[in-house]
């Protein structure tokens, strides 16, 4: 069931992060605080605090200037901050038990992608 789950939401990172733009990532960007607190309210999600941190750094950079990082990555890693944020995503968030498993499995993939290409 998880690589039914995995391979969809592959997908769906391809698809929606396509429509992503420099607005899109400065609203994920000013929402940080609200991601951060969920993120540290939910445990299935808290252990990837610190690479979290890491991708809100590079959404940073890039949007003062810093094109070091591709445009595809950073779309990939303002897709995932704001599925986090998003309750009536692919599980909705307040589904007993299982509500953040989509969020965690969207984290995993784009951490994932940003370790292969050796951006954190």
């Amino acid at each position: 069931m998880k690589k039914n789950w995995e391979e969809e939401l592959k997908r769906k990172i391809e698809l929606e992060k396509e429509a992503y733009s420099i607005s899109e990532i400065e609203k994920v960007v000013n929402k940080k605080y609200e991601i951060l607190e969920k993120v540290e309210s939910v445990n299935y999600l808290v252990k990837y605090k610190n690479e979290i941190d890491k991708m809100f750094d590079l959404l940073e950079k890039y949007l003062n200037g810093s094109k070091n990082i591709s445009k595809d990555i950073i779309k990939s890693i303002g897709f995932a901050l704001y599925y986090i944020l998003e309750t009536k995503d692919h599980i909705n968030d307040e589904t007993p038990f299982i509500g953040y498993y989509d969020d965690q499995l969207v984290l995993e993939l784009v951490i994932a992608e940003l370790r292969k290409e050796k951006v954190i």
